[in-house]
């Protein structure tokens, strides 16, 4: 138990030198052209839409063909699919906007140390209330669903709930503070968490400094772009992609993943399954305006953990799988 905690406060302490050090640089080299901006996170109903599109929309599907579990050599085939997106109601600038997350993952086991599928949805509304003095204040409400067993368990659903008061300083510069209550999350599920955030976006750069999202893209020259985004307590990517030609990039990337759910067991009540993935990628991408934007990739995933417990704080562990390769493809589109 002490050594996990240790590798975990490890882990964090990496991904902040990270996005520490990108962004270091990003300030002293600042990009010639306008970035690409990463695309808005699952579920930020509030951030700002770029052009007129009316909906966005984003899915993985991922294969992960002949693995076991190692505590028992069970077969491990892991399916996983994530979906996420938002969608508004008009053009306006201030129009409600709906957001979605949907992730479902098949274990294809028969080990009896883990289910055979487990998911995730969950769907908010998020708007723009009033405006006082200089600071815009807006708000997310919504509800989701962890478990696996769907819809079968009551403590598997929770409750989504967000304010945000907003401001600019300049052409270039914002801050926001936050109340985030998020039923699903890692790290004190049952509590609302303050939180704040720096934000720049200027033509080449755009990066975000806070709590409990940092995240940065940077375009240092015109072929090449470099983001990296985390979520407390333990998710979080670095991408570095280059254009080959005209509509067709290659990029790299390194991934975590960290996910909890309620399942049908014989585990305390207020306990969950939680799920880590590392990931390191290669692929092609080949974008053809806003409706046509198509990833193939593939990979290595490691550090794949079962472990269950209240949240990040106290984990035991459950089973662990083998280090597989992967394929996976990447659907983009804006309508």
């Amino acid at each position: 138990m002490t050594f996990r905690f240790l590798h975990r406060r490890f882990s964090v302490g990496r991904w902040l030198l990270l996005l520490l050090l990108v962004a270091m640089a990003s300030i002293l080299l600042p990009g010639s052209s306008r970035h690409a901006r990463a695309q808005p996170p699952p579920l930020l109903a509030l951030y700002p839409w770029q052009t007129t599109e009316l909906a966005y929309t984003w899915d993985e599907p991922l294969f992960e063909n002949k693995g076991y579990v190692r505590n028992d050599g069970k077969s491990f085939h892991l399916f996983w699919y994530d979906s996420y997106g938002r969608f508004r109601v008009s053009r306006a600038s201030q129009s409600p906007t709906f957001g979605y997350r949907m992730l479902t993952i098949d274990t294809g086991t028969n080990s009896p140390l883990l289910p055979t599928q487990l998911t995730d949805n969950r769907m908010v509304l998020g708007w723009h209330l009033f405006r006082i003095g200089h600071w815009d204040v807006g708000a997310i409400v919504g509800a989701g669903y962890d478990g696996n067993s769907p819809f079968d368990q009551t403590n598997a659903v929770y409750g989504v709930g967000h304010i945000q008061f907003s401001r600019s300083i300049d052409r270039y510069d914002r801050v926001a503070l936050t109340v985030d209550y998020s039923g699903f999350h890692s790290l004190l599920p049952d509590t609302p968490l303050p939180g704040f955030a720096f934000e720049h976006d200027s033509p080449g750069l755009h990066f975000k400094i806070g709590f409990p999202r940092d995240s940065i893209n940077w375009k240092p020259l015109y072929h090449l772009d470099l983001s990296a985004r985390y979520t407390v307590p333990y998710s979080g990517m670095a991408q570095v992609s280059y254009t080959l030609f005209h509509r067709v990039s290659v990029y790299g990337l390194y991934r975590n993943y960290f996910e909890g759910f309620h399942i049908r067991t014989n585990f305390p009540r207020n306990q969950r399954l939680f799920f880590e993935m590392d990931r390191a990628e290669i692929g092609l991408r080949y974008a053809h305006g806003s409706l046509i934007d198509i990833s193939l990739g593939l990979g290595y995933a490691f550090n794949q953990n079962f472990s269950r417990g209240y949240d990040v704080r106290s984990l035991q562990p459950v089973a662990s799988i083998s280090n597989q390769p992967y394929v996976v493809f990447l659907l983009r589109g804006e309508f």
